[in-house]
């Protein structure tokens, strides 16, 4: 078996759909391609402890160079049958975890291998995709970020005073709904009231929270509408101004926070850290204002304890994105 480059299961990619003649930009994990759109219902049996390999039948587009690329073959295989143990690598811009076989793209278009980078390592940053459907108002966006941030992002912001502010909009979404209102006293109690009314299965993907895909594919007034109900900040508060990093363990939650943050041109710093609840991830959002165009590395850490599955794309172009960011790889 020669197995080439791999990425761990719940890397988030970018991937394009088409619905109907509309397209449509997503975030998920590599696990999940091929529950998207397959006609062909093609699995990874992760039951059988072995290499396998599918044909992606479906049309579904990776971003990679800054343009979309096919995804043809997708390929997976348990790590305990070859210990090819990931490491995790962290840049400024971009977290991702990855078998050494892979190569990763420089910032001078160079390719290196992973098992050849070093520590100051710049890594190139790619441009993010663009797509804008704007089918959701703004009320909505502000309590799906509400939504989005319950059990995942680790805060102690919560007051009487903030229940007391997310009550007075529930009160107006309610009202606009022609919904019966009533007060809630936890974040808890509203996610259950709000779930009898929206389906609550567009925040998650297999390995938990994700961004929606309808705030994805938004315009900048809904997304930043989004990230002040994320965040909690009420009265079109200035969300540059909060100084406790997002914090979460769900990778695709957090890619799809820094899609957002980038769309609004707010700078960010990313982190990784073993936590109480694992490994997590966390944003912190550069207060000075002044964007950073380095993405150099900052850690490489085998990861000896990952015991899951790895994944692998083969596309059109042999390259796409992965990971937390905007990295770019090559097989």
């Amino acid at each position: 078996m020669n197995l080439t480059g791999f990425i761990s299961e719940n890397t988030p990619i970018i991937i394009k759909e088409v619905h109907d003649g509309i397209e449509y930009i997503d975030i998920v994990p590599i696990s999940d391609v091929l529950n998207l759109n397959n006609i062909y219902k093609q699995t990874i049996d992760t039951s059988n402890f072995c290499f396998q390999n599918c044909k992606v039948d479906n049309d579904v587009f990776v971003w990679a160079d800054n343009e979309w690329t096919k995804i043809l073959h997708i390929s997976a295989y348990p790590n305990l049958i070859d210990n090819k143990y990931p490491k995790l690598i962290e840049t400024q811009k971009s977290i991702f975890m990855i078998t050494n076989s892979h190569k990763v793209i420089l910032d001078n278009n160079n390719e290196k291998k992973i098992y050849d980078l070093n520590m100051n390592d710049h890594i190139k940053l790619i441009n993010y995709p663009l797509n804008i459907l704007d089918t959701i108002e703004s009320i909505d966006a502000f309590l799906y970020g509400v939504v989005c941030r319950i059990g995942c992002i680790s805060d102690q912001i919560y007051n009487e005073l903030t229940y007391e502010k997310l009550n007075d909009v529930w009160e107006i979404y309610c009202k606009n709904k022609n919904i019966n209102y009533s007060r809630f006293s936890s974040l808890i109690e509203f996610y259950n009231k709000f779930n009898l009314h929206v389906n609550t299965s567009i925040f998650y993907d297999s390995h938990g929270k994700k961004i929606p895909k309808i705030i994805l594919n938004s315009s900048d007034n809904i997304i930043k509408k989004f990230l002040e109900g994320l965040l909690l900040q009420f009265n079109n508060n200035d969300i540059t101004i909060l100084k406790i990093p997002l914090i979460s363990k769900c990778q695709t939650l957090i890619s799809g926070i820094c899609y957002l943050l980038e769309r609004l041109n707010i700078d960010f710093v990313l982190e990784s850290e073993f936590r109480d609840i694992g490994l997590s991830y966390a944003i912190n959002i550069n207060y000075i204002q002044k964007k950073s165009k380095e993405n150099k590395i900052k850690k490489i850490t085998p990861f000896y304890e990952y015991k899951g599955w790895l994944y692998n794309l083969t596309t059109e172009s042999q390259m796409y994105s992965c990971g937390i960011g905007k990295c770019l790889i090559r097989n």
